[in-house]
């Protein structure tokens, strides 16, 4: 039995014809463009369908369907947000044995370093934070004298779950805290900063601690700066 080809593709086709449908219809529009359906529309003309209109989720920018404004996941967080009385917990409340039970289980996962390290990681990201007014003053005299200390006070560096401000990226193990004089004078926050310093030593960092009162004096804190870095 004889076989017919398309004369372009190459692709098998049925007696009678010269070309398959799809090279066919793309002779047509090139000989006769006034009969592609989007001839005179803005837009480039295209014979084939690209998937349609693309939408994306306005707050993370994932591709959605176009029905819809935003992902599964940031609708329900807006709707929840805009619309609290339809969140299906409100107005609920745990009993004393499950607060205790989930108490119990929070703290057995803070023990474990690795799940205390996730958590802390997973809130800052949350958070958002950004280098504060303090953190921008050392930030900028760091730069000023060298390029060896990156900010990692959002959380990207964490040990035994104590987060420092700044880290040396240069292969030395140097960290700097910046300690407020209204919150890091308190007796239980003082316990746990010696827990903090003892934490950094405990894996070879040298820390240095500068307090909130001696940024007024810029000259002796960059002379401070030149002495640790």
């Amino acid at each position: 039995m004889t076989k017919y080809y398309c004369k372009d593709c190459g692709k098998e086709i049925y007696y009678g014809s010269i070309r398959c449908k799809s090279c066919s219809r793309k002779y047509q529009y090139k000989i006769r463009p006034e009969s592609n359906p989007q001839y005179g529309k803005k837009g480039k003309l295209s014979t084939r369908w690209d998937g349609g209109w693309k939408h994306y989720c306005l707050d993370c920018g994932k591709k959605i369907d176009f029905d819809a404004k935003r992902c599964k996941k940031h609708a329900r967080i807006y709707q929840y947000k805009h619309h609290p009385e339809s969140h299906p917990f409100k107005g609920k409340h745990h009993d004393k044995d499950t607060l205790i039970k989930i108490s119990k289980s929070s703290k057995k996962m803070w023990n474990i370093e690795g799940n205390r390290t996730r958590i802390i990681k997973a809130q800052r990201k949350g958070m958002q934070i950004y280098p504060n007014k303090p953190e921008k003053i050392i930030k900028k005299l760091l730069n000023k004298l060298s390029k060896d200390y990156k900010y990692v006070g959002n959380g990207s560096f964490i040990i035994e779950g104590f987060n420092p401000d700044f880290m040396n990226i240069n292969g030395k193990k140097k960290l700097i805290e910046i300690f407020g004089s209204y919150w890091h004078k308190r007796p239980e926050v003082i316990e746990r900063d010696r827990r903090r310093i003892r934490a950094y030593k405990k894996y070879g960092y040298d820390s240095l601690i500068i307090w909130e009162h001696e940024l007024k004096n810029t000259n002796r804190l960059t002379h401070k700066l030149e002495r640790f870095i």
